[in-house]
C-alpha cells in the first residue's frame, strides 16, 4: 500500500464565485499550490437550491424556480470542471430563519414571530436519514 495523500483543501467564501472568471482563477490558484479539494461556503447556498413552499405567492414563484435553475445548472457546471481536474468539491451552506430568500419561499414559516415557526422551519432542512431497503 502507498502512502496516502493528505487532503489540502481551499475554502471559498465570496459572492464572487458565481462569476466563471473568478471561479477558473480560483481554480488556477489550487492547481498551483496544489490543492486537491475546493469547499465553496455561501450562506444563501440553500436558499437558493430550496424549492419554493406551494404556499409561496403565486407572484414570485416563476422567478425563485429561474434562480434555483440557474444555480443547479452553474454547480453542475463547476462540479463537472472540477472531476475533470480532479479537485474535490464540496458545498458548505446554511438555512437560517433570518434569510430574505428563505422568507419569500417559505412564508408560511414567517407570518409571526412564534417561536415554534423556527422550529418548523429548521425541521425543514434537518438531515433525515437513509433507509437501507
Amino acid at each position: 500500500m502507498g502512502n496516502p495523500v493528505p487532503l489540502l483543501f481551499f475554502e471559498v467564501n465570496t459572492p464572487a464565485i458565481w462569476q466563471w472568471e473568478t471561479f477558473t482563477d480560483i481554480m488556477h490558484y489550487l492547481k498551483k499550490f496544489q490543492f486537491n479539494g475546493l469547499i465553496l461556503h455561501q450562506q444563501t447556498l440553500l436558499a437558493l437550491l430550496a424549492k419554493p413552499s406551494p404556499r409561496c405567492p403565486p407572484t414570485t414563484v416563476e422567478h425563485l424556480l429561474l434562480a434555483r435553475s440557474n444555480t443547479l445548472h452553474y454547480l453542475q457546471n463547476v462540479a463537472r470542471y472540477c472531476e475533470e481536474n480532479h479537485i474535490q468539491l464540496w458545498l458548505q451552506g446554511e438555512a437560517t430563519p433570518d434569510c430574505h430568500d428563505l422568507h419569500r419561499k417559505f412564508p408560511e414559516f414567517f407570518l409571526s414571530q412564534a417561536p415554534q415557526n423556527d422550529a418548523a422551519f429548521l425541521n425543514l432542512f434537518s438531515v433525515k436519514p437513509c433507509r437501507k431497503y
